[in-house]
């Protein structure tokens, strides 16, 4: 169990939220289908969890099924009022100035990009599945998203963006250290 937690937190690391980790060992489940670790969710704007969860790998065996597993429930009327209160509730349809594919990068330096140009007041969507680059591409022009970024590296290895203008099909390539100024 102490590797899965050690395993958890460098997830969370990579995905530049470990500050915003805490392990409390004194958190006790009040549901008697947890079999492992539990969590909960919160934001600087709630005094109290947003979500929680935790580990139940005997739950799935009572319906016939044996699984081991992990999952989670956001009460969304919280969620809600936190984005309200932090006014950053985006309009379903809004359409995201970028769209981040995945790439065999490391999340950290996905979210790092996208933060950046959070930060900067655009709004920005994250490929999270498994999508061939061309199925990303059709999905951002499905979206009528007009600009897409592809992290790639240059002879030298060194980190470039290629920012792709949907509209006109051209292509610049952007120094990574020089995106992020």
């Amino acid at each position: 169990m102490l590797d899965s937690i050690t395993d958890t937190c460098t997830v969370l690391d990579e995905y530049g939220v470990g500050d915003y980790f805490t392990l409390d060992f004194s958190l006790v489940g009040d549901l008697g289908y947890y079999s492992g670790y539990i969590f909960e969710f919160y934001t600087k704007d709630m005094g109290s969890p947003v979500g929680s969860g935790g580990r139940y790998d005997c739950l799935l065996g009572h319906f016939g099924y044996e699984c081991p597993a992990t999952g989670f429930s956001i009460n969304i009327g919280k969620i809600i009022k936190a984005l309200e209160k932090k006014q950053s509730l985006t309009m379903a349809g809004e359409i995201p100035d970028f769209f981040i594919t995945k790439t065999h990068y490391s999340p950290k330096i996905l979210f790092k990009v996208a933060r950046e140009l959070r930060r900067k007041g655009f709004l920005v969507e994250m490929e999270i599945t498994e999508k061939t680059l061309d199925e990303s591409l059709n999905y951002a022009r499905k979206r009528d998203i007009k600009s897409v970024i592809i992290l790639g590296t240059n002879e030298k290895n060194e980190i470039q963006i290629l920012l792709k203008n949907m509209e006109t099909d051209d292509d610049t390539i952007i120094d990574f250290d020089e995106f992020l100024l």
